[in-house]
C-alpha cells in the first residue's frame, strides 16, 4: 500500500489539486473485488471503468460497466435490437458512482499492479439498465448481473489495475484521482449530471435505476438467486420510425407490388415474407450501423490518442525551444548589459579623470594667482612699513643729536656752574679762615 506520512500526503496534494485536472478516460478488463454481508471475498472481472472529472467545472461521474445479454420487449424490441445488431447481443449495465457518495479513495500498490480502493456512503451507487428489458437465461449472465447487484449494494470495493496494462499516463490519472477524494481534500466536485442523463442512453432508448435492493422477481433473497425474465420498469417510450425506416418501407411496398405480380408460388403468404425480409434488412442495416459506430468509435479513439500523443510532443517541443530561447536571451542580455555596463565604468572613469585633472589645473591657478596677489601686497606692505622704519630711525636720530647738542649744553652750563660754585666756595672758605685767624688773635 502506498503510504505517506500526513503532512506530505497534505503537501502532494495540495500540489496536485493546485493545477487544473482534467481526467476522460476509460479502462478496460479491470477487476472488482469486495466483501460480502458474511465476510467472504467477491470479485467480477472484465469491466470497464470510465472516468470523468474536470477541476474547472469542478464536475465528476465514475461509471462500471458490464455487458450482459439483453432483449427488447413490446415497442422497444426492435430498438434495443438494433443497437448492437441482433436480439439478444450484449449491452451495458452501468452502475453509477456519484462523487457526493465517495468518502475516500485510497491508491493502492499491489505486487502485479495498483489499485483504488472506494470507500463510499450506503446506496450510494446506481445501477442502470434499459428501459422495457428482459435478460436471456443464461447461466453466466445470471452471475454476472448478481455481482453487479451486490456491488450496488457494498460501501467498499477494489479496482484493479495490472502492470501491463497500466501507462504512466493511467498511473498519473490514478494518482490525481486519490488525491481529489483523499480525506485531506475538501474541494470535492460534484456530480456530472450531463454525463448520467438516463433518456440519452442505449441509442435513445433510455434507461432506468434498478433497485438492486429488491427481491428479484422469480426468486428468493439469497444470492444464488435466479435472474429475473422481466425487470420492472417505467412504461416504455413510444416507438416513432425513423427516417432511416421510411426508405425500407417504400422499397417492402414496392416488393409487394412484385411479388403479387409474380406468378411464382411462395410457402407462406407475401406479408409475412416481406415483413420477415424487413426485419432482416433492418437488422443488416442496423448491424452495419453499429459496425460504422464501433469503426468511427475506434477511428476516433486512436484519432484522439494520436492527437494527444501529438499535442503532448508539441509541447514539450514547444517547452523546450521556449526554455532554449529564453536561456538565449537571458545569456545575450547579460552578455550585452555586462559589455555595457563596462563601456559606461570605462567613460565615466574617463571623464571623471579629465574632470579631475581640469579642476587640478584650476586650482593651481588659483594658487598662483593667489599667491601672486599675496605676493604684490606682502611687498607693498613690506615697503611702508620699511618707509615708515627708516622716517622713525630718521627721528631718532635727529632726536639723538638733538639731545646730545642739549647734553653738551648741560654739560657746559653744569662746567660753568661748578666753577662759579668752587669760587663762592673758596671765598666762603676764605672768609671762614679770616675770620678763625681774627678770633684765634
Amino acid at each position: 500500500m502506498l503510504t505517506l506520512s500526513s503532512s506530505e500526503q497534505e503537501e502532494n496534494d495540495n500540489k496536485q489539486l493546485e493545477e487544473p485536472i482534467q481526467i476522460h478516460a476509460s479502462y478496460d478488463n479491470v477487476n472488482v473485488t469486495w466483501k460480502n454481508g458474511s465476510g467472504q471475498a467477491q470479485n467480477i472481472d472484465n469491466l470497464l471503468l470510465k472516468v470523468d472529472i474536470d477541476s474547472l467545472t469542478s464536475k465528476a461521474i465514475f461509471r462500471v460497466i458490464c455487458r450482459l445479454w439483453l432483449k427488447g420487449k413490446g415497442k422497444n424490441r426492435t430498438q434495443l435490437k438494433g443497437i448492437h445488431g441482433r436480439a439478444g447481443d450484449k449491452q451495458p449495465v452501468y452502475l453509477f458512482l456519484h462523487p457526493e457518495s465517495l468518502r475516500i479513495i485510497t491508491l493502492e500498490d499491489e505486487h502485479d499492479g495498483q489499485s483504488l480502493h472506494f470507500c463510499m456512503d450506503h446506496d450510494g451507487s446506481r445501477l442502470v439498465i434499459p428501459n422495457d428489458c428482459i435478460m436471456e437465461c443464461k447461466n453466466s449472465m445470471h452471475a454476472r448481473f448478481l455481482s453487479m447487484r451486490a456491488l450496488a449494494n457494498t460501501d467498499g470495493f477494489t479496482i484493479h489495475f495490472k502492470d501491463a496494462d497500466t501507462s504512466k499516463s493511467t498511473r498519473d490519472h490514478l494518482f490525481q484521482i486519490a488525491s481529489i477524494f483523499s480525506a485531506s481534500n475538501t474541494k470535492r466536485p460534484e456530480t456530472d449530471h450531463r454525463r448520467i442523463d438516463l433518456q440519452s442512453l442505449y441509442s435513445g432508448i433510455g434507461g432506468h435505476v434498478f433497485d438492486a435492493s429488491t427481491t428479484l422477481a422469480g426468486g428468493n433473497n439469497d444470492g444464488d438467486q435466479a435472474l429475473p425474465k422481466d425487470t420492472s420498469a417505467p412504461p416504455p417510450i413510444d416507438y416513432e420510425p425513423t427516417r432511416e425506416s421510411k426508405p425500407l418501407r417504400k422499397r417492402k411496398r414496392e416488393r409487394e407490388r412484385e411479388r403479387e405480380s409474380s406468378d411464382a408460388d411462395y410457402d407462406r403468404p407475401p406479408m409475412h415474407h416481406s415483413k420477415g425480409l424487413i426485419e432482416h434488412l433492418l437488422d443488416m442495416e442496423n448491424r452495419l450501423r453499429n459496425d460504422m459506430k464501433v469503426m468511427t468509435e475506434s477511428s476516433e479513439k486512436r484519432l484522439r490518442n494520436g492527437m494527444k500523443d501529438m499535442i503532448e510532443s508539441s509541447e514539450n517541443r514547444l517547452r523546450n525551444n521556449v526554455k532554449n530561447m529564453i536561456e538565449s536571451t537571458e545569456n545575450r542580455l547579460r552578455s550585452h548589459v555586462k559589455d555595457v555596463v563596462e563601456a559606461t565604468e570605462s567613460r565615466l572613469k574617463e571623464e571623471l579623470n579629465d574632470m579631475l585633472d581640469s579642476r587640478a589645473d584650476d586650482i593651481d591657478r588659483r594658487i598662483d594667482g593667489s599667491m601672486d596677489d599675496l605676493r604684490t601686497e606682502c611687498i607693498g606692505t613690506i615697503e611702508s612699513e620699511f618707509r615708515y622704519l627708516k622716517y622713525g630711525i630718521e627721528e631718532v636720530t635727529n632726536g639723538l643729536d638733538e639731545a646730545e647738542e642739549k647734553t653738551k649744553g648741560v654739560l657746559s652750563l653744569l662746567d660753568e656752574a661748578g666753577d662759579g660754585i668752587e669760587r663762592r666756595v673758596g671765598r666762603y672758605l676764605n672768609s671762614i679762615r679770616l675770620q678763625v685767624s681774627v678770633e684765634d688773635e
